[in-house]
């Protein structure tokens, strides 16, 4: 990654991959890279890290490097990518990793497997946004009434949550509201 302009870089990171390039400074620094949007460095950074004897058997890696792949806009890569997670370990595919195969399948135009998945993932994933995102795919879907459902369910959620959690939620309580 390359230092945005305004934002500070975790100078140590980038050292560490330099000097030690181990798989877990390079998965640390595409972690930032992620956070800051850099996707195709991410992408690169997770490649470089499973390069090793290991690599490929990686949950933590595997895991990684799809979601990078999907936010890359890559959904086919991102796609195999966790379905080789759920061979690797079945037990490693928590519930962002359910929601970001969601979206890899979205991002494909492979639309009933990805509502089949939402609906898999929207029951036990913690806070709104698979709510928010099934929601939006619903309405590209033409099924709006099912979508404004979703909607109302997430502002009826955070009715009397804490402040904490409804700060957590902002961006999905707006894009609800905005969608009521």
């Amino acid at each position: 990654c390359i230092r945005p302009p305004g934002r500070a870089w975790p100078i140590l990171m980038q050292r560490q991959v330099a000097t030690v390039g181990s798989a877990d400074a390079k998965r640390a620094l595409a972690d930032e890279c992620i956070k800051m949007g850099r996707f195709s460095d991410a992408v690169d950074l997770y490649e470089s890290a499973m390069a090793g004897p290991l690599g490929a058997s990686d949950p933590t890696l595997l895991k990684g490097l799809a979601r990078a792949k999907m936010l890359s806009g890559d959904g086919a890569a991102a796609e195999e990518l966790f379905l080789q997670l759920k061979k690797v370990d079945p037990n490693a595919s928590d519930a962002d990793a359910e929601l970001d195969y969601a979206r890899a399948l979205a991002l494909q135009g492979k639309n009933e497997a990805a509502v089949r998945q939402y609906e898999n993932v929207v029951p036990r994933y913690p806070g709104e946004e698979a709510r928010c995102r099934f929601a939006l795919l619903l309405l590209q879907l033409g099924r709006g009434q099912r979508a404004q459902q979703l909607f109302r369910d997430i502002l009826d959620s955070v009715k009397g949550a804490p402040g904490y959690y409804r700060r957590r939620q902002a961006e999905w309580i707006r894009i609800a509201r905005q969608n009521l």
